[in-house]
């Protein structure tokens, strides 16, 4: 019992650092907010491309990883080549193609990300996302969030893009 315990004490303790690392070498909503402003074009490019290829596969969910654009079948590796190119000039790991409720669009470009024993960090942009919470710069800059409390917002760009952090302990 007492072995269980110390590893449990372990994994959260490992956790907490791994989030202020996370937190000290990844961009915050600030750093991601001039970033948009710079790429907004491609941002806009991005949404006619991955939206036209969402509706082409009539899916309510798919994750596309940067580079496995030939891995699709035809037209739809063409299609995922030219997001490739516009990721490769925003930045990001994935990209999420979501079909919302009302059947729209929406997309998650993640920014960075980790899982670790059923808790989870994401900094991403989302266009269009199904959820919106106030980002408040006081409560939701990385270094001073409560660790042990559950935190999301949707900060608002344009043009239906936010910047999005979801923290779950």
């Amino acid at each position: 019992m007492k072995r269980l315990f110390a590893f449990l004490i372990f994994c959260w303790l490992f956790l907490l650092y791994q989030c202020s690392q996370a937190a000290a070498k990844n961009p915050g909503a600030a750093e991601l907010t001039p970033h948009f402003f710079q790429h907004q074009a491609e941002f806009q490019q991005l949404v006619i491309q991955a939206c036209a290829v969402q509706k082409q596969m009539n899916t309510r969910h798919e994750v596309y990883k940067p580079g496995t654009a030939p891995e699709y079948p035809m037209p739809l590796a063409a299609d995922f080549a030219k997001i490739d190119r516009l990721i490769d000039q925003i930045g990001g790991e994935s990209l999420i193609l979501l079909q919302g409720a009302d059947g729209g669009c929406s997309l998650l470009l993640l920014q960075w990300g980790f899982v670790f024993a059923g808790d989870s960090v994401e900094m991403s942009y989302s266009y269009n996302p199904s959820r919106l919470a106030d980002y408040i710069p006081e409560l939701h800059d990385l270094d001073k969030h409560n660790k042990q409390q559950p935190v999301y917002f949707t900060k608002p760009l344009a043009d239906g893009w936010y910047v999005q952090y979801d923290y779950s302990p």
